[in-house]
């Protein structure tokens, strides 16, 4: 995911009209993170 991301920033060049599709990959990211998270106590429970 964070190979992806800065992709996506070299290609932006971090022009602050790419600033808001920066922070909702950032966001998607926590939320990846988040559900990984979660998905992989369950299973470790399930174990």
């Amino acid at each position: 995911m964070s190979a992806h991301r800065t992709s996506v920033e070299r290609k932006n060049g971090g022009s602050r009209s790419n600033l808001t599709a920066r922070t909702a990959i950032l966001s998607i990211d926590a939320a990846h993170a988040r559900g990984a998270t979660r998905a992989y106590a369950a299973f470790s429970a399930t174990r």
